[in-house]
């Protein structure tokens, strides 16, 4: 309420309410004194508990306390959205308007606006008895262009303490993150993406095992190359004496073919030789007994011709 105080007066921070004269800061207890040599307006306000979190708003004094908070999750834009709001009363009061505007971020004209999404009456010129607790649900559907990111709510609320009739109302603007909403196509890319990563993470380790063996055959094709080029150069090696051998080879087997031929006539004058060698031997052998023979024959003739000589001169 409004009182107007002309004098000298100690102004206190109590629970309830809480005076503050206007233009003079709060501090703890006592704030100091205040002389008033003319009417000075004092209003009172009354301590409450704000508590913020993501998706939720509560307001609480010792009248009332008002609880709003978003039902859903993981939203795109074109998704549906549930709120629920909770208003209990602690003593008689009347509540003149309770709203909740909701706000977003869309493109306009190649720049980036908000731009009210939804305006939701929660109460509106309604008496509250103490205890009484008033629920609402509201759903609706965030449009399409909207931008991927955080929608918030203000609540604005007017109500009065109905018991002393003296104090104002008390009037309530806030704002809170109502639902952060998820980019669509990122989130398609995103699943595409970690399937991506899942098959680039088991063909790594398909890589890094295959990887090893070819380190490994690496190695061992290091290891046959030294002997093969070992083997190579001992080839050469042998193909050079092979070759040198293979000129002697062929010189000596031009030599040895030529001999050979030689040899061939050789033996062929040989047999020649041989058959008239045997040919004479035959005829040797022929005239040999027939010289024997003739030998003989003239030896016995010989004897016979001196004995018939001394056989002659005996008989004379």
């Amino acid at each position: 309420g409004e009182w107007h105080l002309i004098g000298s007066y100690d102004i206190y921070v109590v629970e309830e309410p809480k005076f503050v004269a206007l233009g003079i800061p709060t501090e703890d207890v006592i704030i100091g004194k205040v002389t008033c040599l003319e009417p000075v307006e004092v209003k009172a306000t009354y301590p409450a508990y704000v508590s913020k979190d993501f998706g939720r708003y509560s307001y609480s004094n010792d009248w009332a306390s008002i609880d709003i908070r978003s039902m859903s999750e993981n939203l795109y834009p074109g998704d549906t959205l549930t709120l629920k709001a909770r208003v209990e009363a602690k003593s008689d009061v009347y509540f003149y308007n309770l709203t909740l505007n909701v706000y977003g971020v869309k493109e306009l004209e190649g720049k980036y606006a908000q731009y009210p999404i939804k305006s939701l009456t929660i109460l509106r010129d309604i008496r509250l008895a103490s205890g009484v607790v008033r629920t609402e649900e509201f759903t609706f559907t965030i449009p399409g262009d909207a931008l991927p990111g955080m929608l918030y709510a203000v609540v604005s609320a007017k109500f009065k303490y109905l018991d002393q009739t003296y104090l104002e109302p008390i009037s309530l603007y806030d704002d809170f993150t109502l639902v952060y909403l998820k980019n669509k196509a990122y989130d398609e890319l995103k699943v595409k993406y970690d399937s991506l990563k899942n098959d680039y993470d088991k063909l790594k380790v398909d890589y890094d095992s295959l990887r090893d063996k070819y380190d490994e055959l690496q190695t061992n094709y290091d290891s046959l190359k030294a002997s093969h080029d070992k083997l190579t150069a001992d080839y050469n090696d042998l193909w050079a004496k092979y070759s040198s051998l293979n000129t002697s080879y062929t010189e000596l087997k031009s030599n040895f073919d030529r001999l050979e031929n030689d040899y061939e006539l050789l033996k062929t004058d040989y047999n020649n030789l041989k058959t008239k060698y045997e040919i004479s031997m035959k005829e040797l052998e022929t005239t040999k007994i027939l010289m024997y023979s003739f030998i003989v024959t003239t030896v016995v003739f010989i004897a016979t011709t001196i004995y018939l000589i001394m056989r002659k001169s005996k008989t004379s």
